[in-house]
């Protein structure tokens, strides 16, 4: 089994588990509902920013019609359910975090999703209590584009960037990370088909699938 580092930290979406279509359409209907047409690209984009950093974007971006709290309320009836009731773990998750766990690494999480998405999904899929500390990039005030959100990371559970491994699919993650010091794991996501290219050329490692790593 891979192990890179004596701590790992783990993105949520679309590396742990099968939600990017999902988290997707929570974002990209806000703007269909409101006759906008999301342009191409956007997904990467706004993936590093959390809700609340979406909702800054699509305020200084688009002309919006509805106000911040029908947002939130219309993403969160859409995805809610389903990350609380659907999405299912991406093949290898489970057996990988077990994997890291009995080899005495410590095992983190670190996403843009809020608590509410990302706790009761984890919960019904049994794997939340192998997370020592899982945290919502909300938590830190700064979003996955960010280096320093790494570096406060570091400082919080008490070990050196360069002995973190950070895994995620987005490429503006893995670049911030690496800006950061941090070892990093690119893991395909089909979403991000377009940039596997430079995944690998960012990454100090490519798995198309955690299963490789068990």
């Amino acid at each position: 089994m891979q192990v890179f580092s004596k701590a790992a930290v783990f993105d949520f979406d679309g590396t742990l588990v099968d939600s990017m279509p999902t988290w997707s359409e929570k974002m990209l209907r806000l703007l269909r509902l409101q006759g906008i047409e999301p342009p191409k690209g956007i997904v990467t984009k706004i993936a590093t920013l959390g809700d609340e950093g979406t909702l800054d974007y699509f305020e200084k971006s688009f002309p919006l019609v509805w106000s911040r709290e029908q947002m939130k309320k219309q993403m969160d009836e859409y995805a809610l359910p389903r990350y609380a009731n659907e999405i299912p773990l991406k093949e290898g998750a489970k057996e990988y975090l077990q994997g890291l766990k009995k080899a005495g690494v410590a095992v983190y999480l670190l996403t843009a999703s809020p608590h509410k998405m990302f706790e009761p999904a984890l919960k019904r899929l049994g794997v939340f209590s192998l997370f020592d500390k899982a945290w919502s990039s909300d938590d830190f005030a700064l979003p996955k584009s960010n280096p320093q959100i790494y570096l406060n990371l570091s400082e919080t559970i008490g070990v050196l960037p360069s002995e973190i491994a950070f895994f995620d699919d987005n490429i503006g993650a893995i670049e911030s990370a690496k800006k950061a010091g941090l070892k990093t794991v690119a893991v395909y996501d089909k979403t991000g088909e377009e940039h596997v290219k430079r995944m690998k050329e960012t990454a100090d490692f490519y798995a198309y699938s955690l299963k490789d790593l068990l």
